[in-house]
């Protein structure tokens, strides 16, 4: 598996009476680009670019929230206003296609929150 990226999700639910189990297809992108960026940042309550290395356009992406009390918002801007992703605590977000060109971080807590992530160029 070389120069490709591969995307698996899968989604299960059990509450009351439903229980869903779907996974989807397997997303294969072969990449063309070189840019990819593994990071960690401490992010607090004022909205934060996160360093995208040498990634320029984001394809495939991964945010993993290392508190284990605060949310963490993923968005386009830094005005704070506009987020598309809220991660709780403990847990990871992943895809492909991120449509930004400089996604900012907010957390719910001041002190700062380790937010780790992987960005790559397809």
């Amino acid at each position: 598996m070389s120069n490709e990226v591969r995307v698996n999700l899968s989604l299960q639910i059990k509450k009351s009476n439903e229980d869903i189990s779907r996974r989807t297809n397997t997303l294969m992108i072969d990449q063309t680009g070189d840019g990819f960026v593994h990071a960690k940042q401490n992010i607090g309550d004022t909205p934060v670019a996160l360093d995208m290395g040498s990634v320029t356009d984001i394809g495939a992406f991964m945010f993993l929230n290392h508190s284990t009390l605060y949310r963490v918002k993923i968005g386009i801007d830094g005005s704070g206003t506009t987020y598309f992703l809220d991660i709780p605590p403990g847990l990871s977000v992943s895809g492909y296609g991120l449509d930004c060109n400089t996604p900012y971080a907010l957390a719910s807590d001041s002190t700062g929150v380790e937010l780790e992530y992987w960005f790559i160029q397809v």
